[in-house]
């Protein structure tokens, strides 16, 4: 019986992220949005991740998470996807003009989080909570994915 409600559950969650999926690559949906457009770009990622059973979080600075890139004058902007009813993160997504800053920003993000290293999707920085390869990793990664497709 706990075997079958996972898998519904799982399907639920991809099916609902599908509907997120689309092929503009630009982390924005519907009409194209300037990838420099950090604020403008979150929100559209952000409105296709309340789809799935994720909770979308967007911090408000002061953040002490992301004070040290506001330190280093990065210009971002944050989504964080929680899982309830924990409210915990699965992921944290941060979208960057570029993908010199992307790059940059990732290797400051490393240094500074445990847990896995985050991966950059073009000019965007995820930090997962889970390692890859784990179910939770996988379905959250399928919610990232397709809501930065859209």
């Amino acid at each position: 019986m706990a075997a079958r409600a996972v898998a519904v559950l799982t399907a639920a969650v991809l099916a609902l992220a599908t509907g997120c999926g689309g092929s503009g690559g630009d982390g924005g949906s519907g009409s194209k949005v300037a990838r420099g457009d950090v604020k403008k770009r979150a929100a559209r990622f952000a409105d296709c991740a309340k789809q799935s059973p994720l909770r979308v979080v967007l911090p408000k600075p002061p953040n002490e998470r992301t004070d040290f890139l506001r330190g280093e004058r990065f210009e971002f902007a944050e989504v964080d996807l929680e899982e309830p009813p924990l409210l915990f993160f699965a992921a944290i997504v941060d979208f960057f003009p570029s993908t010199s800053d992307a790059s940059r920003a990732k290797d400051k993000i490393a240094a500074s989080l445990f847990g896995p290293p985050p991966v950059r999707l073009k000019n965007v920085v995820v930090h997962y909570t889970d390692e890859p390869g784990t179910p939770k990793r996988r379905d959250v990664e399928k919610v990232v994915t397709d809501c930065l497709r859209a």
